[in-house]
């Protein structure tokens, strides 16, 4: 991540209308950087900010990586129950 891709996302983001409500989602493997990137993004925006976390909503390592550690995880169906 570098402050030119904060500049962008951010400015993409100014651009969307504001008579309505904006959701962003940040997505990646895990230890990707999500956390840090949202957290360097917040300030940046001309508008309130409300951050949610999904953290404790991981499948184990054995789904995760079911596909190689690089893989993109695969959906479950199971309402985030373990």
């Amino acid at each position: 991540m570098n402050e030119a891709s904060l500049a962008r996302a951010a400015e993409a983001i100014e651009r969307l209308p504001r008579d309505r409500r904006t959701l962003v989602g940040v997505d990646g493997l895990d230890g990707a950087g999500k956390t840090t990137f949202a957290d360097r993004l917040a300030p940046l925006l001309e508008r309130p900010v409300v951050r949610a976390s999904e953290d404790d909503f991981l499948n184990p390592a054995a789904i995760r990586h079911a596909r190689g550690r690089e893989s993109p995880p695969p959906r479950r169906a199971t309402g985030g129950r373990r």
